[in-house]
């Protein structure tokens, strides 16, 4: 049997297959970035990593000023149970009236109290209107909440 190897057809063959393809020139010169595209690619990042800063700032500024938020409205809720719990309607405004600046374990809030009665124990009309404000120096408004407790 002849050999293969030999022949034009298989000796083109094969210049084709390890043939490597021609290079541009400009693909030889260019190795990695230039110094703009890495200056232009440390603004972008900067920026993005600047506004990020920001955003989490203020997103921990938001979690905290929440915190305080709703330990006052805790605050508030505890008072107006306490509150209803209390077995004597008559000593409701001598007991609990006015305002606490020492609330023990939270230093930095005051807890106010007003009770007003509406109607007198004679008249067939006699209830208490209790509104329990919490404040703190960190809370824009106080919490408040309001209850109605009627005589018993």
């Amino acid at each position: 049997m002849p050999s293969r190897t030999g022949t034009p057809l298989f000796e083109a063959a094969i210049s084709l297959i390890i043939r490597k393809p021609l290079r541009r020139s400009r693909d030889r010169t260019r190795r990695g970035m230039t110094l703009i595209e890495v200056a232009i690619s440390l603004a972008i990042f900067s920026i993005v990593v600047l506004s990020l800063g920001g955003y989490i700032t203020r997103f921990i500024r938001g979690v905290a000023d929440n915190g305080v938020r709703s330990t006052a409205s805790d605050l508030v809720t505890d008072r107006l149970e306490y509150i209803k719990g209390n077995g004597s309607y008559a000593t409701l405004e001598t007991t609990y009236a006015g305002t606490e600046s020492l609330i023990p374990g939270y230093r930095a809030f005051t807890r106010k109290t007003e009770i007003l009665r509406v109607g007198s124990p004679t008249s067939t009309v006699d209830y208490k209107v209790i509104t329990v404000s919490v404040s703190a120096p960190t809370l824009k408004a106080p919490a408040k909440k309001t209850t109605i407790i009627s005589s018993f």
